[in-house]
């Protein structure tokens, strides 16, 4: 209050991270408390406007078709090279909004879109629920893929969201049919690391029953990492138990932090996860 009572600017173009000061009021973590509300309402009193990952970020659907009605792209605009270029519902999902997740889709917004190093919308989920319409959408496609392949009696076409997609959905004879087809999925698309990542155990149970390695490394934006550094990182004990109880080696250090599990874990402050670890050892 009083920087914007001697001058101070507002809206603030030009940050490094493309967020303006309302989105530095509300786009990180640890910005959703009252304190940070009342900034955000000062900010608007005195004649910033919310762009479309603020809207998002204080769950505001009214700001959020405003926006959309005013510029379509917005659906498609991207956070700056420190977010790895995330679009809006790749924004939605890390934050954990599911009612700014359905509005998006609602909205128009493409639910295969990827960020600047190719990770799909699931990758930003830490929860199974999070991106359930995202998933809908794209199960819709794999289904439709099935039905396509199997009227031109050839193989199914299938990528790694087809399988992730039918995971998230508990589609198991869809999943079952792309495995059948093309049984590297299982090996190869990182399936296992984003359904550890999500909490989603009977997702991470149907995987490592089909052969799914535990300890297979896959590229988490710039680190090669188990799934077990992500259930461990996430707090989901019930898929650390399992991918311990298939072989799960806590040891395993990634490739950028050089963390095992237990490391990754205590940074994210999950003592649960950390006590499992150390009865491993």
């Amino acid at each position: 209050r009083q920087l914007i009572e001697h001058g101070g600017d507002v809206v603030g173009l030009g940050d490094d991270h493309l967020l303006q000061v309302i989105g530095w009021a509300t786009c990180w973590d640890g910005t959703d408390d009252d304190r940070h509300r009342a900034i955000v309402e000062l900010l608007i009193s005195r004649g910033a406007r919310h762009h479309i990952f603020s809207a998002i970020a204080v769950d505001s659907a009214d700001e959020v078709r405003r926006i959309v009605a005013a510029n379509p792209s917005a659906l498609s605009q991207r956070m700056s090279r420190h977010e790895n270029h995330q679009t809006s519902l790749q924004f939605a999902v890390r934050k954990s909004r599911p009612a700014m997740v359905s509005l998006l889709m609602q909205l128009g917004a493409d639910p295969l879109t990827a960020d600047g190093f190719g990770m799909p919308v699931a990758g930003y989920a830490g929860s199974p629920d999070v991106d359930r319409p995202v998933m809908a959408a794209i199960g819709a496609l794999s289904r439709a893929e099935v039905v396509s392949a199997d009227r031109g009696k050839r193989p199914i076409r299938a990528v790694s969201m087809d399988l992730i997609a039918c995971l998230a959905l508990e589609d198991w004879a869809t999943a079952a049919r792309l495995v059948g087809d093309d049984p590297a999925l299982v090996a190869t698309s990182g399936a296992l690391h984003l359904a550890a990542k999500r909490g989603d155990a009977a997702a991470v149970r149907w995987l490592v029953d089909r052969g799914a390695d535990p300890n297979g490394r896959w590229a988490h934006w710039d680190a090669m990492v188990t799934p077990l550094h992500l259930a461990a990182w996430q707090g989901h004990a019930e898929v650390v138990r399992l991918l311990l109880g298939a072989g799960g080696d806590p040891t395993i250090r990634d490739s950028k932090h050089d963390g095992d599990a237990r490391g990754w874990a205590t940074h994210a402050g999950h003592g649960e996860i950390v006590t499992i670890l150390d009865a491993t050892s």
